[in-house]
C-alpha cells in the first residue's frame, strides 16, 4: 500500500510540473475562469478616480454600495481580494478603468512561477528488493524492561519538600456537603448532632425499654394444661 501511494504521488507531482510548463497565461486556467466570471458583474459598478491607485467604487441604484480600492496595496474594503488573492468585482472595475490586465493584480502565489516552485522537490524512484544492499548485521529486538511485581503505580513519587495536599472531592450541587456544615437536631434544635444521636432521643429509648421490661415481668405466667 505504501509503495502504491509513493508511486502515485511521484507521478502526480511530475505530471503537474510538466502541465505548468505549458501555461501561456499569467495565471492558471482555473484562476482565469474566476476572473472572467467576476468581470461579468462589473457593469453594475462605476469607478471614480481619487489618485493614480485609489478609487471609489459605487454600485448601481440609489442606495448602491460604496467601497474603496487601492491597487498599489491590493486592498479593497470588501475584503474578498485580501482573502482569496484574486481581485474582486470592485477591484476589477477599478482595473478596467485604468485599462490594465486583472491577472497582473493577482497574488504571487497564484502565478505559474510559484506553482512550479511548489513542485520542484521530487520523489526519487526506488529499486526493487532484488537490488537492495545486503545487511550484514541482524536486526536486534527492542530492549526489554522487566516490570516490578504488583500493580503499576499511577501516581508519581513526590519530593520531600512538596506539600501533600488532599485532592478535593467533586462538588455535587444537588446535595449538601457533609464537610464544614453543622447539623441541626430536629428534637432539641441544637447544632452539632442529629436526632438519632440526641440525648433526649436516647433517654426516651431507655425509658421505653425499661417500661417494656417491667410490663413483661408483671404479666401473669400462663401454665400449660396437660390432657
Amino acid at each position: 500500500m505504501l509503495e502504491k501511494i509513493r508511486m502515485d504521488i511521484m507521478v502526480r507531482m511530475a505530471n503537474r510540473k510538466v502541465a505548468a510548463q505549458r501555461w501561456s497565461d499569467m495565471v492558471g486556467l482555473r484562476i482565469r475562469k474566476i476572473l472572467e466570471k467576476v468581470a461579468e458583474m462589473t457593469s453594475c459598478y462605476r469607478a471614480y478616480h481619487s489618485s493614480e491607485f485609489e478609487f471609489q467604487i459605487i454600485g448601481g441604484g440609489d442606495n448602491g454600495s460604496k467601497h474603496v480600492v487601492d491597487l498599489r496595496l491590493h486592498i479593497c474594503t470588501f475584503k474578498r481580494w485580501q482573502l482569496s488573492g484574486i481581485p474582486c468585482v470592485h477591484a476589477i472595475c477599478a482595473i478596467r478603468s485604468k485599462k490594465a490586465e486583472p491577472a497582473v493584480f493577482c497574488d504571487d502565489y497564484l502565478m505559474p512561477s510559484t506553482y512550479m516552485e511548489s513542485y520542484n522537490p521530487i520523489i526519487h524512484p526506488i529499486a526493487g528488493e532484488d537490488d537492495w544492499d545486503q545487511v550484514d548485521y541482524p536486526i536486534a529486538p527492542p530492549p526489554y524492561k522487566k516490570q516490578a511485581a504488583g500493580r503499576p503505580k499511577m501516581k508519581r513519587i513526590k519530593e520531600s519538600d512538596e506539600k501533600k495536599q488532599p485532592v478535593p472531592a467533586p462538588i455535587d450541587k444537588s446535595k449538601m456537603p457533609r464537610t464544614y456544615t453543622k447539623m441541626t437536631c430536629q428534637v432539641c434544635f441544637k447544632k452539632g448532632h442529629n436526632m438519632l444521636s440526641c440525648t433526649i432521643t436516647k433517654a426516651k429509648k431507655v425509658a421505653a425499654a425499661q417500661q417494656g421490661g417491667e410490663g413483661s415481668s408483671n404479666a401473669p405466667q400462663q401454665t400449660k394444661k396437660h390432657s
